[in-house]
């Protein structure tokens, strides 16, 4: 129940349309949560490269989430 809450939590921290639980112990969940799918470590590790590739992407159009005095000029 407690990986449930804490997957939507994730979810609507992030704007997920779903969660990748991972690692050795989410082979122990009876069932996924909702809104959850069973994925390996690798999965992590792509979807990071994911992110960061939007963010550059964002930030090339001028969309940040920083103020302007934070942003490192290119």
């Amino acid at each position: 129940k407690a990986v449930g809450i804490a997957a939507e939590i994730w979810k609507q921290a992030f704007l997920a349309d779903y969660v990748v639980l991972g690692g050795g112990n989410a082979k122990k969940l009876e069932e996924m949560p909702e809104g959850c799918r069973r994925g390996g470590n690798h999965n992590a590790y792509f979807g990071g490269i994911r992110m960061w590739e939007d963010a550059n992407v964002a930030m090339e159009r001028g969309l940040s989430i920083y103020p302007e005095r934070f942003r490192a000029s290119g």
